[in-house]
């Protein structure tokens, strides 16, 4: 009897080091993504006449991977708020669209749950707009 919860408790101890080494895995490589994407884009970098890529960050704590924008036109007190908002919507639709594609299938994004944040500041840093992608929007 002893012999067997013994055994059952050394199997159960394997089996949470392994999904603790995963979990630890997983997490290494979503901040090698933020670094990666931070060096390879060279950011910040300008990537159309509105808008400059800032940066990528991965808060472990909470699995969030975040992706910051400047709108370099846009100031504290835009007049036409309302239209740059939706301009953002039709961006946030399109981007819930690429996460199923390019992280929908991802191991590490699936165990940690990722959320993606997003998020977009006027001429001044100020935030602007923001949106999340949780898992379950992208996730197959």
């Amino acid at each position: 009897m002893r012999k067997s919860i013994l055994l059952i408790l050394l199997i159960a101890f394997t089996f949470s080091c392994q999904k603790n080494n995963e979990r630890n895995k997983a997490t290494e490589y979503l901040q090698n993504v933020a670094e990666l994407t931070n060096k390879t884009e060279k950011l910040p970098r300008k990537v159309d006449e509105y808008t400059i890529a800032e940066k990528v960050t991965y808060d472990s704590d909470n699995n969030i991977i975040t992706y910051s924008y400047i709108l370099t036109d846009i100031t504290p007190d835009i007049e036409n708020k309302n239209e740059v908002i939706n301009s953002l919507k039709a961006i946030e639709i399109n981007q819930i669209k690429r996460a199923k594609e390019n992280q929908g299938n991802d191991k590490a994004y699936k165990l940690l749950k990722v959320t993606i944040n997003n998020v977009y500041k006027d001429s001044k840093g100020n935030e602007f707009y923001t949106f999340k992608i949780k898992p379950e929007q992208y996730l197959k």
